[in-house]
This record gives C-alpha cells, sequence and structure tokens, in this order.
C-alpha cells in the first residue's frame, strides 16, 4: 500500500515539473502513464526479489530459486544436530574374590558344601544376609545360589540396591564320623617275611606289649603307641639276649582286625586277629 501511494507522489511531482519547464497537457499525461508503468514494474521486481507479493514471471522455475539449505553464495547452512539420549547400563550387583572362596548351603562352615568360587570370578549377587552383613546369596550358575563369604570380596556392602534379604536357615543336623578305636590287644595270627607265627599283645594306655613263642624260646616286643593308638613303634628282643630290633606297625582303618608293618625297617611283619585274613600287602610302610 505504501507503494503505491509512494509512485503516486512521484508521478505528481513528476508532472509539475514537466509543465514548468512548459510541457503541453497531452505530453504530460503520456509521461505519467509511462512514469507510473515503469515505476510499479521497478516495485514488483523489488518485491519478487525480496520474497514478498506476487512471484516474478520465472518464480515457477526451480533452477533459480535458492537451494534448500545453502545460502546465496552456496555455503551449506548449519544444521540443527539432534540430542541423543544415552540410556544407562543397569547396575547389576557383582562380587569377585581375591582368594579362592567355598560357597555354602548357608552364613557358615557347617552348612553344607556346593561349589568355589575363584580368584577373580564375577558373580550376580541376588540376595543379602537379613541377619549380618558377613555373607551374600550369588547366582553362581543357571539359576543355582550359594551363600558367599564377604571375607575376601572386592565390594562388601549390597544396601543401596534393594536386594530381598534372607534370614539365615535351619541348622543343619551335624554328621560326624566316629574315630575308629584301634585295639592291639588280643592273640594274633603273625607273619614275618612270610613265616606263620601266634603273638599275644597287651595294650595299656599308649603302650603295648606282648610274645610269640619262638622254638623253645620266645620273642619279647614292647612299643609305644601314638596319640590315635593306630600305630606302634618299639623293639623287640630274644628272651635269652642272642637278638633284638625294631619294628612298626599300623592297624589298618578299613579293617581293624589288621595291622601291617616291617621289621628292622625292611622285612615284613604283619598280622590278623579275630579270624581276618593276612594283609596284602603285609610291607608298611
Amino acid at each position: 500500500m505504501k507503494s503505491k501511494r509512494m509512485i503516486i507522489v512521484l508521478a505528481v511531482m513528476f508532472a509539475v515539473l514537466l509543465q514548468a519547464c512548459g510541457g503541453s497537457d497531452t505530453d504530460t499525461q503520456e509521461a505519467i502513464e509511462t512514469f507510473v508503468s515503469q515505476t510499479q514494474q521497478i516495485s514488483q521486481l523489488e518485491t519478487a526479489a525480496a520474497g514478498g507479493g506476487g512471484a516474478g514471471p520465472d518464480s515457477g522455475d526451480s533452477a533459480d530459486q535458492p537451494d534448500a539449505g545453502v545460502d546465496d553464495a552456496g555455503t551449506p547452512l548449519p544444521t540443527n544436530t539432534p540430542t541423543i539420549t544415552l540410556t544407562p547400563t543397569p547396575d547389576i550387583p557383582q562380587v569377585s574374590v581375591s582368594q579362592d572362596t567355598n560357597c555354602r548351603t548357608g552364613p557358615a562352615v557347617y552348612y553344607g558344601y556346593k561349589t568355589t568360587v575363584n580368584t577373580g570370578q564375577v558373580l550376580e549377587v541376588v540376595g543379602v544376609h537379613a541377619d549380618g552383613n558377613d555373607y551374600v546369596i550369588v547366582d553362581y550358575g543357571g539359576g543355582s545360589t550359594c551363600w558367599l563369604w564377604l571375607q575376601y570380596a572386592d565390594k562388601k556392602d549390597f544396601s543401596s540396591y534393594g536386594l530381598t534379604a534372607y534370614g539365615t536357615p535351619a541348622t543343619p543336623t551335624p554328621t560326624y564320623t566316629p574315630t575308629p578305636t584301634y585295639d592291639w590287644n588280643g592273640v594274633w595270627q603273625i607273619w614275618v617275611g612270610g613265616v606263620p607265627y601266634t603273638m599275644t599283645l597287651t595294650q595299656s594306655g599308649n603302650s603295648v606289649s606282648g610274645s610269640l613263642p619262638y622254638f623253645a624260646i620266645f620273642i619279647n616286643v614292647s612299643g609305644s603307641l601314638n596319640a590315635s593308638h593306630q600305630i606302634a613303634n618299639g623293639t623287640w628282643e630274644i628272651s635269652d639276649g642272642s637278638d633284638d630290633g625294631t619294628f612298626q606297625w599300623r592297624i589298618k582303618t578299613s579293617n581293624l582286625n589288621q595291622f601291617i608293618g616291617s621289621i628292622d625297617g625292611g622285612g615284613d611283619w604283619c598280622g590278623a586277629k579275630n579270624g581276618a585274613s593276612q594283609p596284602s600287602p603285609c610291607m608298611w610302610p
């Protein structure tokens, strides 16, 4: 609207100047029309160049339009780089140990053994002990779990993970293997160097003694027992004083009616009682 008013004002000013110079009315009218027409064309071209108003005569030719994403000089315009939202990696509670540690059915050494967590092995923690902080429950494979002692763990506080707290399992009934009673008392069938004899032994505290007939004389033995009474070490002597030596015997754990041993550190000397057979091998150690 402002452009039209400006054209009219300029035309009037042009007419006044023309008449002042002595022009006729006809010349004045023709000059005004020519001036207005040229001025309008110039205005349209300026408007089209500025991107406003109607399009110019070549507006349909995309080759003359600025390329998207570049300025008039052809330089690429900056583009907005989308912000990348990183998804945080879930914080999985894990534990490893600096020394091989047994993993059990409960939080104490008297619970059953399940597996060994090896040095540097990383396991997921799936639970904590409701009654203390010395153990956690770990998954050691395929959903199998066990209680791990944290003495050698690289991490000991899992309170921030919201893990399930488990109470102490029922205390298992202890299973004890009774200590064998090694008894040297009795009449033993013995074999010395493969030759059979009969020998009677008597045990008293940590000592054992006895004798065996040897032709018209006797061989007397005397020895001391270890703490469990399984092993006897001692000496033997012929009753007439003509010879002596040493012996060592051990009652077999697998058969308390047999002992194996040696005489003078060389030949074999073993025995059996209560109908047991000759030990094989006879020699010990």
